[in-house]
């Protein structure tokens, strides 16, 4: 399909670049939303969120969501000689307002640039209803490329409670059939190494979301972060977290499993800040976990699709 020769799965580069005829770089948007999962932005929410909640160290809160998204194109236009971009409202819930408070933003973004190909909104499943995707379906008629990108996390209850999600798994099961429904890519984010989870488990978590027929997913490893409830639940009651090998192992089954179709986003997550991450330490080098999968998947022959049951 748009899987390069040689390339064992089809990353969201080779997906821009068939649809759009070059790269597409995401450019985040920090546009001060919060959870409702926490009692602020400071205070609450999922035991490994940060005050931070993912967004990008571009996004300095100081800065207006005009500054952001400025500074954002021009450097990529600089460093990569960008030329088309994607609005990635990413830091929070982006859909965790009134509906015509989100249209005047989205719109406010894409306004921005005349070289927005569309939008990415992250949010939470518990964030997402008729009204919302109503509104979402409107960009998409209107010729936006649209995804919607889902914190499902894990699809074990158990996990789910161990970081205090605040939804069960029928809430993101749910949420992802109503937004496929309507036509709209759905992009699941899931986190390997949950101490209340096998690797296998997370493999098969990731084999069912396929078969939901979502059109990507990004996979993380759990990485533990100072200032997080998780931080201080992992010095009082250390567990053991998975090797770079065994992660690579397992992100590699979990690529079989998925349909040839599904764009892989992201197959390792970036810790926010390196002098803040307490564990584990392998997850700094990017390149080396990225390596690391590439050869798991051709020592054990696999490719996309191939361990479809």
């Amino acid at each position: 399909m748009w899987r390069i020769e040689g390339k064992r799965y089809i990353g969201l580069n080779e997906y821009f670049r068939f649809h759009f005829g070059t790269r597409v770089y995401k450019v985040p948007v920090d546009a001060g939303f919060s959870c409702p999962n926490r009692k602020s932005r400071q205070q609450g929410g999922c035991v490994y969120c940060s005050p931070s909640g993912s967004a990008a160290a571009i996004a300095a809160e100081h800065d207006s969501i005009t500054e952001q998204v400025q500074r954002s194109i021009a450097s990529l236009r600089r460093r990569h000689k960008a030329r088309k971009f994607l609005a990635y409202f990413q830091a929070y819930s982006n859909t965790h307002a009134p509906v015509d408070e989100l249209r005047l933003l989205y719109d406010r973004v894409l306004s921005l640039s005349e070289d927005f190909i569309g939008l990415s909104i992250g949010t939470r499943p518990d964030c997402m209803d008729h009204e919302r995707l109503d509104l979402l379906e409107s960009y998409q008629r209107r010729g936006c490329e649209l995804w919607v990108e889902y914190g499902v996390q894990s699809l074990k209850e158990e996990s789910l409670e161990f970081i205090r999600r605040g939804h069960d798994v029928d809430t993101a099961l749910r949420a992802i059939e109503a937004t496929r429904r309507r036509g709209i890519k759905v992009c699941a984010h899931v986190i390997f190494g949950l101490p209340t989870e096998s690797l296998l488990e997370s493999v098969e978590g990731v084999r069912r979301l396929g078969e939901l027929g979502i059109d990507g997913i990004k996979i993380h490893m759990l990485h533990i972060m100072e200032g997080t409830e998780l931080a201080r639940m992992y010095r009082q009651h250390p567990f053991l977290l998975p090797t770079l090998e065994e992660y690579a192992d397992a992100v590699a089954q979990a690529i079989g499993a998925l349909p040839s179709g599904c764009i892989l986003h992201r197959l390792t997550g970036d810790a926010s800040s390196r002098e803040q991450l307490v564990a584990p330490a392998w997850i700094e080098k990017k390149q080396r976990v990225l390596d690391a999968i590439d050869n798991s998947m051709a020592r054990k022959g696999i490719s996309q699709g191939d361990c479809l049951l």
